[in-house]
């Protein structure tokens, strides 16, 4: 019997996570876990028992990438098929599966589409399950869970959260408990960490020599299959988990107050960043004597992105009231910079600067562009993660997406990418050029 099905024997050897998550009959069940932690074998297990239970079952599955069907997933079900049950389906290690869709003698198949193309590829196909192996696109979403609204079928995901946005799969799977905010589906959740408990399969020495392989900053995702993940081909490569904040600020003489804009009208484009900042200069001592020269320190503090489409009133309202979240007033701001924008957000003839510097009773500044500015912008501020300079705390949700998955685009992480470099770049290039950096220059 094991010879004729492979993933019926497979299933023996997993361990107690595992093997919850593939005798699951939950409608959506989810397998979230480190790297080389049999997470897809998993997945086609499920795939094969699903397709055997009854006839003329249609599952799709949903891969990484267009490469899926010989490579991961398609090896995976390679690996755990029974052969005497399909017809005329075959497997190589260059080709992968000879035909598009993978038929059973009971009726049942399997059809390949990638989580990373368009809506149109998936629309085409009907299924009463669907197996998603790593997450797919957020505006993918839509489009591959009405495949089984019909059928009312499950739907399965096999997961490291690591190289891709996961904060939708998180609202939806897990939410934010530590926050009060729960899920916003019903989801059977099971976690695969990197340790023997969980792969009885693998010895702990192999087990071990994996996990050291992995920095410091991307451990908690390939060991644990924790949520919290970062891009692999970023800008911001140099922001790491010492890069964020968690506790209130530090005790100093001397904080700044900065604000840093970037304008737009619609929604998630209107930005602000609450920058604190000691460029730990001697401070004037009673006698009148100059005291140490402390290590410059900047914090981004908080964030204001407009929730949906806005005018300059709403914006000004909303940058007062993050403010005074932290007891700070407008008349504490001791610089601010923000994007020349002339697109007709702002009231007459006004540039968007100068509406909300009369709203806010404050004076904002243009920003300093210029050739190449955006890549120095990168670079300055790398480097000031990379020394310890630049911090940002963890309420910046926003601006912490944009360090962890911002590949240097002109996207939607930029606006908050622009808002921050605006104010701080000018002021991190000195401190740099104090502290003896590398050659660092002004856009």
């Amino acid at each position: 019997m094991a010879a004729l099905y492979p993933h019926l024997a497979m299933r023996e050897t997993l361990g107690p996570s595992a093997r919850a998550f593939v005798d699951s009959r939950h409608r959506r069940t989810i397998s979230r876990g480190g790297n080389r932690c049999g997470k897809t074998n998993n997945g086609a297990i499920k795939a094969w028992n699903h397709l055997l239970a009854r006839p003329n079952r249609e599952l799709l599955i949903v891969t990484g990438d267009h490469k899926g069907k010989t490579q991961g997933v398609g090896k995976a079900l390679h690996d755990t098929a029974p052969y005497h049950r399909l017809v005329d389906s075959n497997w190589n290690k260059r080709r992968g599966w000879k035909s598009d869709v993978i038929e059973l003698d009971n009726g049942s198949t399997v059809a390949f589409r990638s989580g990373r193309g368009d809506t149109i590829s998936i629309s085409s196909v009907n299924a009463t399950a669907i197996w998603c192996d790593e997450p797919p696109h957020e505006h993918l979403w839509g489009e591959i869970i009405s495949r089984v609204a019909t059928s009312g079928g499950p739907i399965w995901l096999t997961m490291t959260p690591f190289g891709v946005p996961v904060e939708w799969l998180r609202k939806r799977v897990s939410g934010y408990p530590d926050q009060g905010k729960p899920p916003t589906e019903d989801w059977d959740e099971h976690r695969l960490r990197l340790q023997f408990e969980d792969l009885p399969w693998r010895t702990p020495e192999d087990i071990q020599i994996q996990r050291e392989e992995y920095s410091t900053a991307e451990a908690g995702q390939r060991i644990n299959g924790e949520w919290e993940g970062v891009a692999e081909t970023r800008a911001l490569e140099d922001y790491v988990a010492e890069s964020c904040m968690v506790a209130e600020l530090p005790e100093r003489p001397q904080w700044e107050v900065l604000l840093g804009f970037d304008h737009g009208r619609a929604a998630g484009h209107e930005i602000c960043i609450l920058v604190l900042y000691d460029d730990g200069r001697p401070l004037r001592q009673a006698a009148g004597s100059m005291g140490e020269r402390r290590k410059p320190y900047m914090v981004a503090y908080d964030e204001f992105v407009n929730p949906g489409r806005s005018n300059t009133e709403q914006d000004a309202e909303g940058v007062r009231a993050m403010l005074l979240g932290h007891d700070i007033h407008t008349w504490d701001v001791d610089r601010a910079r923000g994007d020349i924008n002339v697109a007709g957000k702002a009231r007459e003839a006004m540039t968007v600067n100068q509406d909300l510097s009369a709203l806010l009773d404050i004076q904002i500044g243009p920003a300093i562009k210029g050739r190449r500015s955006v890549e120095n912008g990168i670079r300055t501020i790398n480097t000031a993660f990379r020394r310890g300079i630049l911090k940002v705390h963890v309420r910046c949700k926003r601006l912490r997406r944009t360090c962890l998955y911002w590949d240097g685009s002109d996207d939607d992480y930029k606006h908050l990418f622009d808002g921050l470099s605006y104010i701080a770049v000018p002021e991190l290039v000195k401190v740099i050029r104090g502290l003896g950096g590398p050659e660092v220059r002004l856009p």
